[in-house]
């Protein structure tokens, strides 16, 4: 799990050498669905999406290319969520169902 989410970052960090036209900040957000479809449940006891975010997080550390922060959007039965990956931090869960107005540190955990 942590590395197909490695390896697909590192190829879009690849991809986009430059930031597009005159932009401030450069975002990328990653789908991170197929393996919900393809294989069976990722979570247990002590692993799920949260702690595998975290493993990528500090595979990735600060090698970003040109993007000023990453997130993983992992779409799962129950509910959708949103993991900031980089800049690395402290896993946050951004509820999609919850109006916030940004992904930051103050978001509910």
């Amino acid at each position: 799990m942590v590395d197909a989410l490695c390896e697909y970052v590192q190829a879009k960090i690849a991809k986009y050498r430059a930031k597009p036209g005159e932009i401030d900040e450069f975002h990328l957000l990653v789908h991170y669905d197929k393996a919900w479809e393809y294989n069976t449940l990722v979570e247990g006891i002590d692993f799920g999406y949260a702690e595998t975010v975290r493993a990528a997080a500090a595979r990735i550390g600060s090698s970003a290319g040109v993007f000023d922060r990453i997130f993983a959007y992992v779409p799962i039965a129950r509910e959708q969520q949103v993991f900031a990956l980089y800049p690395a931090q402290p896993v946050t869960r951004l509820d999609l169902a919850t109006p916030t107005p940004t992904c930051s540190s103050e978001l509910p955990s």
